[in-house]
């Protein structure tokens, strides 16, 4: 189980974000999918991933809540970050996620679960 997994994470050690939901069979509940982002060898707290991650976990509790408008103007942030960061042109969670905001805004889901759906 995804959350059991996370959770025996020494989460000084590592950092991790969700970066996206699943439901494996109909009535279950939702997972979340987690990305190790890094590990913090020192254990310090500054390692410079844990401020981008703290922004993604808050832009996804957005996300899954509906406030798409929030979520996407966080996951830009974050984006835009982490390019910086990792010297990379995008970094592919955040921007997936930006794409489904958008889409979400454009069609307002009929009834949001927290989870996209692929129609």
């Amino acid at each position: 189980q995804p959350i059991a997994a996370v959770s025996r994470i020494p989460e000084d050690a590592y950092i991790v974000r969700p970066v996206d939901f699943v439901v494996f069979s109909a009535g279950a509940k939702m997972q979340p999918i987690y990305e190790v982002m890094a590990r913090d060898r020192r254990a310090t707290g500054k390692h410079k991933l844990r401020a981008p991650a703290a922004l993604h976990r808050r832009a996804m509790r957005k996300y899954r809540d509906g406030h798409f408008q929030q979520a996407l103007d966080l996951f830009t942030e974050v984006n835009s970050t982490l390019k910086e960061l990792r010297e990379v042109e995008e970094d592919p969670p955040s921007a997936l996620l930006i794409k489904r905001c958008q889409a979400c805004i454009e069609r307002p889901p009929a009834r949001w679960t927290g989870v996209w759906e692929q129609t």
